[in-house]
């Protein structure tokens, strides 16, 4: 553990050995290599080795990679190609002296390189950083030119359609994988070259929690009790429209996308990640993406497994419905079923279930001015009355 005001690598007595009076070995060159890299920044980026970074978080101070889109939305990353990490502050206010992205002079990435040799910190080049510097969009293609550090002559990055890429912005390049941040989605993506770029809407959230009966299963750390809680419907979010693109794009359905995804999910597993969060980190660094070139999160890995182990239950078997009702779905007449009648109350009103309309009925003055019915006892008393009032008037005359 360093000592106060002692960056993490350093090899003096107190942070080597605690403060005990002992033999210390200190390596001076990989030390004054970590210094070389923290103040470059690039202790903690491996883009900051070759790109310059833009703007400070206005929370902390610290040396960020600054994105605005034309809505006013910003993100801070504290690493770009491919993982795109996000820096943890949650303040997004606009940073005071905010750049352009840049490459770094030749003689701070020689610097850089020599201190990461020095350090221990080499790794392979699998990704080169370039710089977007002009891009041209023809009818039916879009042509990027990208400046790369490790190349002196500018490359031309091919897609068909139209690609979310605007200038000054970094991409990463792995072969024909072009690792890029969509400003209008606000995610990073992964796309292949000479292919379309799929336009994404803004997807949710991608924070989200099982419920606690599923977090119990995953708890148990077993295969059937994970595949128990996967194989229920999902309870703690559903799909909306927007978050179809992830699983089905044109080319590639969910069954297929399904088959692709299900031996990483498997190895995730083995490595012994179990929550949804470990598991989108292991995706997003195997290199796995979404059906649209998306990083995994959360969210998106509950709805993954949920497609890739999700049974429906079945309909109830031929033996167990009545055998009325098999003969009613064999000749395909079967009858809905009866409404309740309604129940009769004390004063002689039925009494309507809950929830049923009731139907209008006439107040109780109404049907005393109703006009009586003709077999009626009053009707024929009046009919006879009239009959013989006209009898005696035609005797009289």
């Amino acid at each position: 553990m360093p000592g106060f005001n002692h960056y993490p690598s350093c090899g003096c007595g107190w942070c080597a050995s605690y403060g005990r009076t002992a033999a210390v070995i200190w390596n001076s060159d990989q030390s004054n290599a970590q210094m070389i890299l923290k103040q470059h920044g690039a202790d903690k980026s491996r883009a900051a080795c070759f790109i310059n970074h833009n703007a400070r978080c206005p929370r902390c101070n610290e040396r960020v990679f600054y994105y605005q889109n034309q809505y006013g939305s910003r993100v801070f990353f504290d690493e770009l190609a491919p993982l795109w990490t996000k820096h943890p502050c949650t303040d997004n206010r606009a940073p005071s002296g905010a750049s352009r992205l840049g490459f770094r002079s030749r003689g701070a990435r020689t610097e850089i390189a020599e201190a990461l040799r020095k350090a221990g910190a080499t790794a392979p080049d699998e990704w080169w950083y370039g710089i977007v510097e002009h891009v041209h969009h023809a009818e039916d293609r879009t042509d990027l030119q990208v400046c790369f550090t490790q190349d002196p002559q500018p490359r031309m990055l091919t897609f068909r359609g139209r690609a979310p890429i605007n200038e000054g912005e970094a991409v990463g390049l792995r072969g024909d994988e072009v690792s890029f941040f969509d400003l209008d989605a606000m995610e990073p993506r992964v796309a292949t070259l000479g292919k379309e770029i799929m336009i994404i809407p803004p997807q949710p959230a991608g924070n989200l929690s099982p419920v606690p009966w599923e977090a119990a299963l995953l708890r148990r750390g077993d295969w059937d009790s994970f595949l128990e809680c996967w194989q229920e419907p999902p309870i703690a979010t559903q799909m909306q429209a927007e978050e179809v693109c992830n699983y089905h794009v044109p080319g590639m359905d969910v069954s297929a996308f399904g088959k692709r995804m299900l031996p990483s999910v498997r190895a995730a597993w083995d490595v012994g990640r179990r929550s949804l969060s470990s598991m989108a980190e292991y995706l997003n660094v195997t290199g796995s993406r979404t059906a649209c070139g998306l990083v995994w999160n959360e969210r998106r890995v509950y709805l993954l497994l949920k497609i890739l182990f999700y049974r429906p239950s079945p309909p109830p078997s031929a033996k167990e419905q009545p055998a009325t009702l098999r003969a009613a779905n064999a000749m395909g007449i079967a009858k809905r079923p009866a409404l309740p009648k309604p129940k009769q109350t004390g004063r002689g009103r039925p009494h309507l279930p809950a929830g049923a309309t009731p139907d209008l009925r006439r107040p109780r003055f109404e049907r005393r001015l109703r006009a009586p019915r003709e077999d009626s006892p009053e009707v024929q008393s009046a009919t006879g009355s009239s009959t013989s009032d006209q009898s005696r008037a035609k005797g009289a005359t």
